[in-house]
């Protein structure tokens, strides 16, 4: 399958001034290992992946085959692409955009399985309009667009949405961001935050407040333990950014010891280098944690 793009990057559709208009949409394929991708754009993209995988290093997070993610605008994208991936995208701009967008209240920031043979067909319908220069070619494309996005809550597997894979995601991202609220959880999931938090409760077997707490102290004790970070370093790190001094009450309130106590008393002897680690596999059912 070649390559196929409406414009290329340097000559895309950024002249245009009407409230719904494609910036670019494309069809492309990397044979080399690891193409990477570093950019911030100003417009909505929309990306499936329909062979192989992309990787978010920021999150490390993996969007699969037959799986869509979607960027909202002047969001910075890293991706790296696996061998022989093959991948839609298309880029969208506009006040009835946004509006739309803001309608069907589809997850963000999160790679959700499709139906992709549906989703790609608009998409290279998309492309024949452009490439056949026919009557009302690019009226034509847009309403397609438009039908893109209308079914994108469609596509989305509603039933995968409570699975433990989603969660499993879920979980990832609460790793990186402790403070993520229930409501923007749920949102994530494509679900209302009373059946998230139901649903979450029924496979951790704790609730979500719990999860997070449990996740908050592990991660705390980890790096107190193997980095050199400075309390304020690692206050940011877990969400307490706005107040570090409330970082070492809390620590406090679950352990019974202040950080730096902490560290001092379980440093261990040749600190590993300041870096990410894996979230744990496992939540502890210690009840000794219940505040």
């Amino acid at each position: 399958m070649k390559d196929l793009y409406l414009f290329s990057i340097l000559g895309e559709n950024l002249n245009a001034n009407d409230n719904f208009y494609i910036v670019n949409c494309c069809r492309n394929s990397y044979s080399k290992e690891n193409f990477k991708l570093n950019r911030t754009r100003t417009d909505w993209s929309f990306c499936i992946v329909t062979h192989g995988e992309l990787v978010l290093p920021l999150t490390n997070e993996h969007i699969e085959k037959n799986n869509i993610y979607i960027f909202p605008p002047n969001v910075y994208q890293k991706v790296f692409y696996k061998t022989n991936s093959l991948t839609y995208w298309l880029h969208l701009k506009g006040t009835e955009v946004d509006k739309i967008m803001n309608e069907i209240n589809v997850p963000l920031g999160c790679a959700c399985p499709i139906h992709n043979n549906n989703a790609t067909n608009i998409l290279d319908d998309i492309i024949t309009e452009y490439l056949s220069f026919g009557e009302y070619y690019e009226e034509m494309a847009c309403l397609l667009a438009r039908k893109f996005l209308y079914n994108i809550p469609r596509e989305i597997n509603a039933e995968n949405t409570g699975t433990a894979e989603m969660l499993k995601k879920i979980a990832q991202k609460l790793y990186f961001n402790p403070k993520l609220s229930n409501e923007e959880c749920a949102k994530l999931c494509f679900m209302t935050t009373e059946n998230f938090i139901r649903i979450f409760k029924a496979h951790y077997h704790v609730t979500p407040h719990k999860f997070k707490q449990q996740l908050i102290l592990s991660r705390a004790k980890e790096l107190l333990i193997k980095t050199d970070y400075s309390i304020n370093q690692i206050a940011i790190i877990l969400g307490f950014e706005k107040n570090p001094l409330y970082f070492s009450n809390y620590f406090h309130s679950l352990t019974g010891y202040y950080p730096l106590q902490y560290r001092k008393d379980n440093t261990i002897l040749a600190p590993v280098s300041k870096t990410q680690f894996e979230p744990p596999i496992c939540v502890s059912t210690d009840k000794n944690l219940d505040v």
